[in-house]
């Protein structure tokens, strides 16, 4: 996979997380969603121009362009990290409410890795991944599956095929 399929996949699976999470969806869900309405692949053609925009303008153009039954219309505002400063360091919590700010690298990294292995599309393997059991334990805090790097993640992909 080039370097600009990799950007890719990791932009849109950050636009996807945001969204995922601001709604309160599940990962599969939300895939789902974005397959439905052709959003990956919109996010996917028109990259260049809107990986360099924030997230709530992304999804509020994703909104308004397809605002033909894409649900949740509306500016999004996206939530950062609650970190506490203790001294001179911060130190930021991972909880459920945050934890999507560190998937989007994790699952972009495993969707080439499959995407790579069974020689589908890196936006079809994308797909396959937020349906996987793996995802469903990656995106819930509490089962600590955002330990583990996506080498770690595959391996548990490949296992519950």
């Amino acid at each position: 996979m080039s370097k600009r399929d990799a950007d890719i996949l990791f932009f849109v699976a950050f636009c996807l997380e945001g969204y995922k999470n601001k709604h309160g969806l599940t990962g599969k869900a939300a895939s789902a969603l974005f397959d439905q309405h052709g959003i990956k692949q919109y996010l996917s053609d028109h990259y260049d121009i809107l990986h360099t925009q924030g997230m709530p303008w992304i999804l509020e153009d994703i909104y308004s362009g397809r605002s033909n039954g894409f649900p949740h219309r509306g500016i999004v505002e996206v939530s950062e990290v609650r970190a506490s400063k203790g001294g001179k360091n911060m130190r930021a919590e991972i909880t459920q409410k945050n934890l999507y700010l560190i998937l989007a690298g994790k699952v972009a990294a495993v969707a080439s890795f499959i995407a790579e292995d069974e020689n589908i599309s890196p936006l079809d393997a994308l797909s396959k991944f937020y349906e996987s059991d793996t995802y469903r334990r990656l995106e819930q805090e509490d089962t600590k599956y955002w330990h583990y790097g996506p080498v770690a993640l595959y391996q548990d992909y490949q296992l519950a095929l």
